[in-house]
């Protein structure tokens, strides 16, 4: 692949004329992971200065932020497409950051007679998002062959991947998606476009195996979202299949993994994923595998984010409560009157008011560990909970934040010189991507960031004054400068007066959430 000689098509099957989308995805990160582990029962490996390797990478936007809160860590990533390297490179280069690399290679280059040039470490992470579902069988092998040899013993592995059951409806609608669009002339997002309108002319004239009215109206939102990029990687690749659970584990066991958990944190929670009578069929069956793949059957998952560890080891209970009760959490929210709901495959479930309201009002005001929220709300006369419960409740839903120990002056000058460059990439004629993510020097992690996020990052980060006014002049100027403007319901606004305007609208909420939100998560 990243081999061919000059004429070859080196695609594979692949698409190459769109570059992904850069990403970031918490499920990813070492420290959600060993949560993953720890409400399971097995012992996950250190979190402090690991080798993290991401295969598949793209533009390796979030081993970025990884490495920049973890500098005695070190953070590879691997994409075959070499404008993703390229790409992710310029930033690496201008965040300063010399303990990421991006490689371009292909998998079966990692694992073939071109492997050793990489000089690649053993690793104790290694992460796959999606990749995996889109490549051929000699991949995978390769893949497989790749962790196998290069993963610690007690290292982890992330998989996440299209699955069965969810995706059976659609899969008649990627294989007509494809084959109309393969032969189609130009570039993919035209062709996609072009083999969109003809599946939806069959659809609405009653073709029987395009009646699932869900996949269209899903393929509508991401069009509407001018997500076109995730809809050719999706939906046009050659080797695009979908797995079946207990698969991914038959592959995975050849390179002596053993499945942990879900990174979805509430999907390791039976009582959120099924309804009572398909728990009492589901919990008779012979082994957790079965039990796991029943279970996608009753949710109709469609995608699954997988921890998998090598050489597992087991924690006896005690074990596992005492280090489930030193994960320390923080709310960052400054306000009050966050949701309680949830929304799982059996309905929205809301979490104990009297036992969580408290936690989230106590972890705004300092982060507390899973054993110091036990003893407070034992103290106002609420029964005993388990911290499995506990700890899996606030990551999983999102109310708080798992928190290491507070960043060292170091940590956050990495992370504030990254998130500046962040904060500065090319919006791209007025097309910025709606959202992208900033690093978290408390949480190690991505903090989900707006457009009008990362006006104000740049604007605050330059010296700005904490006032809408002040940012809006500040954000007009860097606009202004690149010939751009913001947009609404697709058309640029047209002159200062209207961009400052919105802007003045906008810059009001971020300042009195989001930038408290960012000093106490350590991103500004």
């Amino acid at each position: 692949m990243s081999g061919a000689r000059p004429g070859e098509d080196w695609s594979a099957g692949y698409v190459t004329d769109v570059a992904y989308m850069p990403g970031f995805y918490h499920h990813q990160t070492p420290g959600f992971m060993a949560l993953a582990c720890l409400l399971n029962g097995f012992e996950p490996p250190g979190l402090d200065g690991l080798t993290y390797c991401d295969l598949g990478c793209g533009p390796g936007f979030g081993i970025t932020l990884m490495g920049a809160t973890d500098p005695g860590g070190t953070y590879v990533g691997v994409d075959f497409n070499p404008a993703h390297v390229a790409q992710g490179r310029r930033l690496i280069t201008r965040a300063g950051l010399t303990n990421v690399r991006l490689i371009e290679a292909s998998f079966a280059d990692l694992t073939g007679p071109e492997a050793a040039r990489h000089s690649l470490p053993s690793f104790d992470v290694i992460t796959l998002h999606g990749v995996y579902s889109w490549v051929d069988e000699g991949l995978k092998r390769a893949i497989v062959r790749f962790i196998d040899r290069h993963l610690n013993p007690g290292g982890m592995v992330y998989l996440s991947y299209n699955c069965y059951p969810g995706w059976t409806t659609a899969m008649p609608v990627q294989r007509l998606l494809r084959e109309v669009a393969a032969r189609q002339p130009g570039e993919s997002t035209g062709r996609f476009r072009t083999a969109h309108a003809v599946a939806q002319a069959l659809h609405a004239a009653h073709a029987q195996g395009l009646g699932d009215k869900t996949v269209f109206e899903a393929l509508d939102r991401e069009l509407e979202g001018g997500n076109d990029a995730y809809l050719v990687h999706e939906y046009l690749n050659a080797h695009w299949r979908p797995l079946f659970f207990s698969d991914a584990v038959a592959d995975m066991a050849a390179a002596k993994l053993v499945y942990a958990g879900a990174a979805s944190l509430l999907d390791n929670f039976s009582q959120f994923q099924m309804t009572p009578e398909q728990r009492a069929v589901v919990d008779m069956l012979p082994d957790r595998v079965l039990r796991q793949q029943a279970g996608d059957f009753c949710a109709g998952r469609g995608f699954r984010r997988d921890v998998y560890l090598r050489g597992a080891l087991r924690l006896d209970e005690p074990q596992q409560v005492d280090r489930l009760r030193r994960v320390r959490f923080i709310n960052p929210r400054v306000e009050g009157g966050e949701s309680l709901k949830v929304t799982t495959p059996v309905g929205t479930a809301e979490l104990e008011l009297r036992l969580y309201g408290p936690m989230l009002a106590w972890l705004r005001e300092a982060p507390l560990t899973v054993g110091d929220l036990l003893a407070r709300v034992a103290a106002e006369g609420v029964a005993d909970r388990s911290p499995v419960e506990v700890a899996g409740m606030l990551a999983g839903s999102g109310l708080a934040v798992p928190v290491y120990d507070d960043p060292s002056p170091l940590v956050l000058d990495r992370v504030r010189r990254l998130n500046r460059e962040i904060a500065d990439l090319p919006l791209g004629q007025g097309r910025l991507k709606p959202s992208t993510a900033l690093a978290s020097a408390l949480g190690r992690t991505g903090v989900f960031a707006t457009l009008f996020d990362v006006l104000a990052y740049a604007a605050l980060a330059d010296g700005a004054d904490e006032t809408p006014e002040a940012l809006a002049d500040a954000a007009w100027a860097r606009l202004s400068a690149r010939g751009e403007a913001l947009r609404h319901e697709g058309e640029p606004l047209e002159g200062e007066a209207a961009n400052r305007a919105a802007l003045i609208e906008n810059f009001g909420p971020v300042l009195e959430g989001v930038v408290p939100m960012w000093r106490r998560l350590g991103v500004l």
